[in-house]
């Protein structure tokens, strides 16, 4: 069996909060939409897919280099993989399900 190790580098936290903001503010007009928690799941997974392959890329080509799935089979460029897929679904309904509201609440009380 494969296992799923890589490497990272701590500037990816940025770059994966600013693809949680964008989710955020497409899960409420998703779920305003009445889009079906299937639905749903696909498109965050392949806003996961785009994002992450998306910013890969563009770390190229200024010259960094955060992580690299090219061991892994069925890569593209190293920058996703197939095995992240059921990964970005559960972190896109988990978001929208608890953290989004817990974060805007968070963001908005007055004490």
């Amino acid at each position: 069996m494969e296992s799923i190790m890589g490497r990272t580098n701590v500037l990816i936290l940025p770059i994966y909060g600013l693809g949680f903001l964008l989710m955020e503010r497409i899960a409420p007009y998703l779920q305003h939409k009445n889009v079906s928690v299937y639905m749903r799941g696909l498109i965050y997974t392949v806003m996961g897919y785009t994002f992450e392959f998306t910013t890969g890329y563009f770390l190229l080509m200024i010259g960094q280099d955060y992580w690299d799935y090219s061991d892994f089979a069925y890569n593209l460029k190293g920058l996703i993989m197939p095995h992240t897929g059921l990964l970005w679904t559960l972190l896109g309904l988990i978001a929208e399900s608890f953290i989004i509201d817990w974060v805007k609440r968070l963001t908005l009380s007055s004490k």
